[in-house]
Order: structure tokens, then C-alpha cells, then sequence
């Protein structure tokens, strides 16, 4: 009964075995590109580019087109977003109504030379 289900897997083992290989060629044959060792190895051309690599000093010499880190932390409300996720709350529905409500602060709390409370960053 063994020998049976070895033989039985061997024929199917070699079944499948023919269907890939049918199946492999089929695609060679489609797309055009035979098995070749040393087109493999031959560099791409990406790895040929004629434009070498650009230091950061001198990217940073072109126009900047969009927002500076600064630009974005001046706005109150990215703060407030920003907070919120580095504390996890910003999935939660009081983060979602902070957010979606806006950051308003009252002008008793808002920072002020007279304030005496006033706490220094």
C-alpha cells in the first residue's frame, strides 16, 4: 500500500513538474526573454547613470518650493495633531473632536508679558 501512494506521488511529482516547465516556457516564449546567466550580471541602467550623486550642501542651494519643518511648526493646529499622536489620542474620540473643532486658546490663557504665570519655553 506504501509503495502505491510513493508511485502515485512520484507520477504526480513529475506531473507538476511538467505543467511548470510548460507553464515557464509558455511565458518565455510571450514575453520574449530566454534564460540567460549573463544578462543577469550586466549592470542595469539605473547603475549607469550619468548624473552623480548630488551632496546635501548642494541640493540645498535650489529653490524651495513648498513649506519649510519651521513653516509647518509655527501653525498652532499641526502642533496640536502632532501632539495628540505622539500621546496616542488622535484616534480617540476627544482627539478627533480637538482636531476637527479647532485649537482655539481663550485670551486669558494666551501668553502675555503682564501674564504672571506665564512659563518660559
Amino acid at each position: 500500500l506504501r509503495k502505491k501512494h510513493q508511485k502515485g506521488n512520484g507520477r504526480i511529482r513529475k506531473a507538476h513538474q511538467r505543467t511548470l516547465e510548460t507553464f515557464f516556457k509558455g511565458i518565455e516564449r510571450r514575453l520574449g526573454v530566454t534564460y540567460d546567466a549573463e544578462r543577469v550580471l550586466q549592470p542595469t541602467t539605473s547603475s549607469q547613470q550619468s548624473v552623480p550623486f548630488v551632496s546635501f550642501s548642494e541640493a540645498s542651494q535650489f529653490n524651495l518650493h513648498g513649506y519649510t519643518v519651521d513653516d509647518i511648526m509655527k501653525d498652532p493646529r499641526f502642533r496640536l495633531q502632532l501632539a495628540l499622536m505622539e500621546a496616542g489620542l488622535h484616534q480617540t474620540p476627544y482627539g478627533r473632536e480637538v482636531i476637527s473643532r479647532g485649537y482655539h486658546v481663550p485670551a486669558a490663557q494666551r501668553p502675555s508679558e503682564e501674564n504672571p504665570l506665564r512659563m518660559e519655553y
